[in-house]
C-alpha cells in the first residue's frame, strides 16, 4: 500500500519506520523547513507532496493546520485520515470548544477571554483567585501557567505583556483541584472505536512536577473497553465529529473535580436575538446570516470601516443576565461575556460587557470610510441591436443620476423617468441633470400643479440598459434597493448618490416606505462617516432617516436584567468587529489531531499493523483498535532546546546509541532524529530545531511493572550525554488511580 503522510511538523517518525517494517510504501512530506532533516536516512522524505495525491492508498494529515483538505480528498474518493476546519478550530479556539463543550453538556470551568493585558490584569483585581493562563491557538507550550494565587497571575500577566510577540489572544480558567486525565479515542466519521484510552500527562520537565510546561514529558496509559469517563466526555462530542466527517485520534483533556468528583473539559459571547448585522445584502436577523456573507467591520488600527468574511455564524439558547446599554437614544443588549468597543482618551478598546455594570461608558456608533475604490468614468453599455457602442460617462454624474432613480425614478428601456412629488425637489435637481444628459434630451413635465408633482423625462436607452443591468427592470412598479456593488466605492462617489437620493435636502433627509431602501441608505451613511439615525415620522408607514452625529453613544448607562431566548455571534477575522443595529440605531461592537507523546505510548500496546488499521478507520469500517490491555509508562528523552521553542540547529548532530531491537519490539519510538554517515558507519544523531528526541517505554499489568520495564530494562540502554528525562513518571497517577476507582471512572 502507498501512503502519504503530509504534515506539519516531523512528528511521526516512529509510525512511518513500523509502517516501513509491515511492507508499506510511505512517502513523508514536513512542511516545517527546520524539521525537514528529521528521520534522513530511516525514511523515504519528500520535497512536494501533490504529485503524490493520485497514486496514493491511504493519505494522513495529521496537523491541525489543513482545514477541511482532509474532507476535499476524501469526496474525490481517497480515504483520508484527518481533521477538518471545525475540528481544527476545536484545538486552537478554546473560547469556541468550550461553547461546543457545553452544548454537548460538558462541564467547562469558567473561562474569560482578553485580548488586552491591561484589562486582564485590571478585571483580575477586581476578581481574586486563583486562574491559569492559556493562550489561544498554537502558542509555545511553556507560556500555560498555572498560578498559585491573583498575585503570582499578575506578575505573569505584567511578564508576558513585555515579551508577547503580536496581538495578546488568552484565556484564564477558574483553577479546579483535581485529577487531570484525558480521554482518547479513534473515530471512524461515525463512532468512536474501542478501546477508549485513559492517559495521565506529565506537563513539567522536571521530577515533582517542577520546572517549565514541556507540552508533555511523559504519559500513563491504559485501554478501556467500557469507561465511565469516555461516556461523560468523547463520547458525548461524537456527534460534531461525525458532521466533520472526522477521522483519527481525538482526545479530551479533562480533570476530575476533588470538591465535587465531576469531570471538567480543560479546553460564550453574543447578541439578542433583535439585533441585526451590516452585510452587503442589507441588514440581517441573526437566523438569515451565513457562513460566506460579506459584512462590514471596524478596523481598530484606523479607525476606518472595512468589510469582510462571515467565517462562521454562532446560535444558540441562553437563559441567563444580559447586559443593558442605555441611554435617552438608544438601547443595546448583549451576554456578560461579550466584549464591545469603548470609546475612551487613548482611542477604542474592546471589553466585556459583564466588567462594565454600573458603570457609564461611551460606545462608538459611526466611523469613516476614507477609502475605497475609486474610477472617473464608466462606460453605458452597448447597444448592439442598434448600433450603439459604449458611451463614457463621469462616474459622479452616473451615481447622482442613480440615486435620483432609487429614490423617484422608472423607466421603459428608452426614456427614464423621475416624478417629484415637490416643486421645490424637482427645481433643485433639473439643471444638474439637463448638464448631465443634455437640455436636448430631457423635457420637464407638470403632472398636478396643485399637489406639487412635477415629472424630469430623459432619453437615453444607454442609461435605462444600466439600470437594468444593476437589476431594476422596465415598469413603473419595480422593486428599489442600493445595489451591493455601491458599497466599495469610495465616499466621495457615494455622496453623489444620496445627493441623488436626497434631491440635495438641505439635512440630506430621506424618507421611505420601503423598508429594504431605508436599510440600505442607513449603511451608505455609516460609510460616509455618519450615523444614519432612523426614525419613524409622523405616518407608521414611513420612516426617516438623516445623517447624525456621535452623540447618541455618549454616556450609556450600563445595567443588567434577566434573559431568556436564542443568542448569536458572527465570527468575522481579522478584526472580530461588526456594525450592528438594534431599534433601528447603528454601533459597532467587538464581536485535532494525534497527540504527542500519545501516539508514541500508545505504540507499546500495540499488537497489531498500523497500516490495516489505519486504512480501515479511513475507510469508515468499525475495526477493533489492537492494543495490548496493559499499563504502559513512557518518557520523553529531552534534550536542547527543549521545551523552549527557540528553532535552533545549535544542538544537532550530536550523537546517541541505542539497540535497534528495542525499537522493533516498540520500547523505544523515535523523535527528532536521522542517521549519519560516518566514515563507514551509519550514526544515529539529533536533528530538527526542537529537542524532541525520543520517548521510551514500559509495559506491564501494573503501573509499577510498567515503571520497572521503563527504568530497569529499557532507558538504561540508552546511551545520549546531551539528552535528559523524568524518572519519577507514574508516581503520581498511582494515588490519582485510587481516587477515580472510588468515583467509578477506573
Amino acid at each position: 500500500m502507498k501512503i502519504l503522510i503530509v504534515g506539519w511538523f516531523a512528528e511521526l517518525v516512529d509510525l512511518i519506520v513500523h509502517l516501513q517494517e509491515e511492507g508499506h510504501d510511505v512517502y513523508y512530506y514536513v512542511e516545517t523547513e527546520a524539521d525537514r532533516d528529521i528521520g534522513k536516512g530511516l525514511i523515504h522524505l519528500i520535497k512536494g507532496w501533490k504529485s503524490h495525491i493520485e497514486d496514493a492508498d491511504l493519505i494522513l494529515f495529521p496537523d491541525v493546520y489543513f482545514k477541511d483538505l482532509p474532507k476535499q480528498y476524501r469526496e474525490k474518493g481517497k480515504l483520508v485520515i484527518g481533521g477538518s476546519a471545525i475540528t481544527d478550530k476545536l484545538e486552537n479556539d478554546r473560547e469556541f470548544a468550550a461553547e461546543v463543550w457545553k452544548r454537548f453538556g460538558l462541564r467547562v470551568p469558567e473561562t474569560f477571554h482578553f485580548t488586552s493585558f491591561d484589562d486582564a490584569i485590571k478585571w483580575l483585581e477586581e476578581n481574586p483567585g486563583r486562574y491559569v493562563f492559556k493562550p489561544m491557538g498554537q502558542k509555545p507550550r511553556f507560556y500555560t501557567y498555572v498560578a498559585e494565587d491573583e498575585d503570582d497571575m499578575a506578575v505573569v500577566l505584567k511578564h508576558f505583556k513585555e515579551i508577547w510577540r503580536g496581538k495578546p489572544d488568552f484565556v484564564l480558567q477558574k483553577y479546579i483541584d483535581g485529577v487531570e486525565v484525558a480521554v482518547t479515542g479513534v473515530f471512524n466519521g461515525k463512532k468512536f472505536l474501542k478501546p477508549y484510552i485513559i492517559n495521565f500527562e506529565h506537563k513539567k520537565i522536571g521530577n515533582g512536577d517542577r520546572g517549565p510546561n514541556s507540552g508533555e514529558s511523559g504519559t500513563v496509559l491504559i485501554p478501556k473497553y467500557t469507561s465511565k469517563l469516555a461516556q461523560e466526555s468523547i463520547l458525548k462530542v461524537a456527534p460534531v465529529l461525525k458532521l466533520a466527517d472526522f477521522r483519527g485520534f481525538f482526545d479530551l483533556n479533562l480533570i476530575v473535580s476533588y470538591e465535587d468528583g465531576k469531570p471538567y473539559v480543560l479546553e460564550a459571547t453574543c447578541f439578542t436575538e433583535d439585533v441585526e448585522i451590516a452585510t452587503f445584502e442589507g441588514w440581517k436577523k441573526y437566523d438569515q446570516v451565513n457562513p460566506g456573507d460579506v459584512v462590514f467591520t471596524l478596523d481598530l488600527g484606523t479607525g476606518q470601516i472595512d468589510w469582510s468574511l462571515v467565517k462562521e455564524n454562532r446560535i444558540y439558547e441562553y437563559d441567563g443576565p444580559i447586559v443593558h446599554f442605555h441611554n435617552r437614544w438608544m438601547d443595546v443588549t448583549v451576554t456578560p461575556d461579550h466584549e464591545v468597543l469603548v470609546l475612551e482618551e487613548e482611542g477604542i478598546k474592546r471589553i466585556k460587557a459583564g466588567l462594565l455594570i454600573g458603570q457609564e461608558v461611551d460606545i462608538p456608533v459611526r466611523a469613516p470610510r476614507l477609502t475605497g475604490y475609486r474610477t472617473d468614468v464608466i462606460a453605458l453599455p452597448e447597444l448592439p441591436e442598434y448600433g450603439i457602442p459604449p458611451k463614457p460617462m463621469k462616474t459622479e454624474d452616473l451615481f447622482f443620476l442613480l440615486g435620483v432613480f432609487l429614490q423617484c425614478g422608472w423607466h421603459d428601456g428608452a426614456v427614464c423617468e423621475f416624478i417629484f412629488h415637490s416643486h421645490k425637489q424637482c427645481a433643485r435637481v433639473y439643471k444638474e441633470i439637463a448638464d448631465i444628459c443634455g437640455e436636448e434630451n430631457i423635457a420637464l413635465k407638470e403632472s398636478n400643479k396643485e399637489r406639487g408633482i412635477s415629472r424630469i423625462e430623459v432619453y437615453d436607452p444607454q442609461l435605462c440598459r444600466f439600470f437594468e443591468i444593476l437589476g431594476f427592470p422596465k415598469g413603473r412598479y419595480i422593486d428599489k434597493f442600493i445595489p451591493p456593488l455601491l458599497y466599495q466605492y469610495s465616499p466621495l462617489l457615494l455622496k453623489r448618490v444620496i445627493d441623488g437620493l436626497t434631491c440635495y435636502e438641505p439635512e440630506l433627509r430621506y424618507s421611505s416606505n420601503d423598508d429594504r431602501m431605508i436599510d440600505g441608505v442607513q449603511i451608505l451613511y455609516q460609510l460616509m462617516g455618519w450615523r444614519g439615525a432612523l426614525n419613524d415620522w409622523k405616518s407608521a408607514r414611513v420612516k426617516v432617516i438623516k445623517p447624525g452625529g456621535d452623540d447618541t453613544g455618549r454616556k450609556m448607562k450600563v445595567t443588567h436584567e434577566p434573559y431568556k431566548g436564542y443568542v448569536w455571534c458572527p465570527v468575522v477575522p481579522p478584526h472580530h468587529t461588526v456594525l450592528v443595529r438594534q431599534n433601528g440605531k447603528t454601533f459597532f461592537c467587538g464581536q485535532c489531531r494525534p497527540g504527542i507523546p500519545t501516539i508514541h505510548i500508545v505504540d507499546g500496546l500495540m499488537e497489531g499493523e498500523w497500516g490495516t488499521f489505519l486504512r480501515d478507520v479511513a475507510a469508515g469500517k468499525e475495526p477493533v483498535f489492537p492494543l495490548r490491555n496493559e499499563w504502559c509508562v513512557g518518557a520523553v528523552v529531552m534534550s536542547p532546546p527543549w521545551p523552549y521553542e527557540i528553532r535552533t540547529k545549535k544542538f544537532s548532530d550530536f550523537p546517541l546509541e541505542f539497540p535497534w531491537r528495542l525499537v522493533k519490539k516498540r520500547k523505544l519510538h523515535l523523535g527528532d532524529v536521522k542517521v549519519k554517515k560516518l566514515d563507514d558507519d551509519l550514526l544515529f544523531v539529533t536533528a530538527g530545531s526542537v529537542g524532541f528526541t525520543m520517548v521510551a517505554t514500559g509495559t506491564g499489568k501494573t503501573i509499577d511493572e510498567a515503571q520497572k520495564e521503563l527504568y530497569e530494562k529499557v532507558l538504561p540502554q540508552v546511551k545520549f550525554s546531551l539528552g535528559w528525562w523524568r524518572t519519577d513518571i507514574g508516581e503520581r497517577v498511582k494515588k490519582e488511580v485510587k481516587f477515580l476507582k472510588k468515583l467509578g471512572y477506573l
